[in-house]
């Protein structure tokens, strides 16, 4: 049992990827300020519009724990019915998801933590905080990738996943998915195989792996790459847990890569996400008389990118990750000693599934579908007190957070080079300063405002971009200055890479 503390693991610079990950230090964060995100956690529920209003308004999670009713009716953006929940300030249930999480190990990063992936706060929905076990890779300075698909995935597409994955995890990405049944796990498998970094987004609790099937691949996650959730120890799994989970895979990556999907395959829901936060959405062609395939070429001839090799992905980011991203190894026959896309890991349930379900061109009506596994299953965790939420509306993502309650210093978090070169290994972030006072947006950005002396290399954007920077500007300012948020995205990363920037709480940077 962990001490009066929550482990925040991070990567050892000295593992190698035939070591594997080793634990190494621990920060302590303040254990009643854990208890208030908790808390917070509770009462919004998980995929709520309403942390970013709350954090704009009170700042800190303590000080919406202290407001009274009133206070809370006062903040204008929030929704009127999650001001009862918010008015009850019962800490108990969080008191005691707090003593589960000490006594299995389970890390928790709040919204506020340095730790935190930035790019989760740049979602419309951004989790209250996240459960962990394992690993938190170094998501701001590496290539992010997720890789899903269909639960019924043919064996074409079970090669195709099992190659992609494992191909994309040598060159040094980091492969999201969701560990389930199919293409989820196969993307899994293939980066584990490669001793590359994997990281499982949950639609079940932190301690209740879903299927059971993959048990064994939750343990192997947690010794080589880690799994998390927005849902606590001892949540009971619910079928909207699923498609809610899906943002999170999605947000943490760049890109998301579909391998396979029907035309109703959950996999397109990630697809969706991915285009409202503007990422890039790739999709692995196929038979068109196929229809295991209709829903991934029906993204294609809606604009997402055709994958047919690892290096269509990489080639749209080789630029900004050159020195972590390594596409030569896929050229060098060392890293292909343990490759073996002939297993059949889940396949008996995955047949299962295909003949329970099988692939439909259109939604049939109420009632005549045929019997289908349910979600979850019989060894579920008990009952716990959400409900359904209402039907998630995608839309054009808006940036609203301001700057939250200053953060404690950032620790360096390093991760490991998949190859053995001490020379390919990521450089540690520096510390993070206090977040700096914040002018007013302005709506235009004149020559005058250019900083007097610019980086060379920088394109005319990546130029605007830094002098707004310069004036205090958020990304939601910036945003309404006109500047497409999906643009927005590649030159932040690229000013991050080159040293000329770094990101503090609230969804603003600094200049270095």
């Amino acid at each position: 049992m962990f001490s009066a503390s929550i482990l925040l693991r991070k990567i050892d610079p000295n593992s190698t990827r035939k070591e594997g990950f080793r634990q190494a230090k621990a920060m302590v964060i303040d254990m009643e300020s854990i208890v208030y995100w908790i808390w917070l956690a509770e009462a919004l529920g998980p995929a709520n519009d309403s942390l970013l209003p709350l954090l704009e308004y009170f700042k800190t999670a303590d000080a919406v724990y202290r407001a009274p009713k009133d206070a809370l009716a006062a903040c204008e953006k929030l929704r009127p019915d999650v001001i009862p929940s918010l008015a009850d300030k019962d800490l108990s249930q969080a008191q005691r998801i707090l003593s589960r999480c000490e006594t299995l190990g389970v890390g928790i990063l709040p919204y506020c933590d340095p730790l935190y992936p930035d790019r989760l706060r740049q979602i419309h929905r951004p989790p209250v905080l996240l459960y962990y076990r394992g690993y938190l890779p170094d998501f701001p300075k590496r290539l992010a990738v997720a890789v899903v698909g269909t639960r019924g995935m043919t064996e074409e597409g079970r090669r195709n996943g099992y190659r992609l994955a494992y191909e994309l995890a040598v060159t040094g990405t980091i492969v999201v998915s969701g560990m389930a049944i199919g293409i989820d796990g196969i993307a899994h498998v293939g980066a584990l195989d490669a001793g590359g970094i994997t990281v499982a987004v949950l639609g079940s609790a932190i301690d209740n792996p879903y299927p059971a099937e993959h048990r064994a691949m939750y343990d192997r996650l947690i010794r080589q790459g880690g799994v998390i959730s927005e849902y606590p120890p001892g949540m009971r799994t619910q079928r909207w847990h699923f498609p809610q989970r899906n943002r999170i895979i999605s947000g943490l990556c760049q890109g998301t890569l579909i391998v396979e999907a029907g035309e109703t395959s959950g996999a397109l829901i990630t697809a969706k996400e991915a285009l409202a936060q503007g990422r890039n959405v790739f999709a692995v062609p196929g038979d068109p008389t196929n229809p295991a395939r209709t829903g991934t070429n029906n993204l294609i001839k809606a604009g997402a990118s055709p994958v047919t090799e690892t290096a269509d992905i990489l080639k749209v980011y080789a630029s900004l990750y050159n020195p972590v991203l390594h596409p030569e190894n896929l050229s060098d026959p060392a890293y292909f000693s343990a490759f073996d896309d002939t297993l059949k890991y889940g396949q008996q349930r995955v047949e299962e599934y295909r003949s329970g379900a099988g692939y439909r061109t259109k939604n049939p009506p109420r009632g005549s579908s045929p019997a289908r596994p349910q979600d979850p299953g019989p060894d579920a965790k008990p009952a716990g007190t959400r409900t359904a939420p209402p039907a998630v509306e995608l839309r054009e993502i808006r940036y609203t957070a301001e700057d939250t309650a200053p953060m404690m210093e950032q620790s360096p978090l390093v991760t490991a080079s998949v190859t053995p070169a001490a020379a390919r290994q990521a450089s540690a972030p520096k510390p993070s300063s206090a977040p700096t006072p914040v002018q007013e947006p302005k709506p235009e950005t004149t020559a005058d405002a250019l900083p007097q002396k610019m980086p060379e290399g920088l394109t005319d954007e990546q130029q605007m971009v830094l002098s707004m920077i310069r004036q205090g500007m958020s990304f939601d300012d910036m945003c309404k200055c006109g500047v497409k948020a999906a643009h927005l995205l590649v030159d932040i990363t690229y000013l991050e890479l080159v040293g000329c920037i770094r990101a503090i709480p609230g969804g603003r940077y600094e200049i270095i």
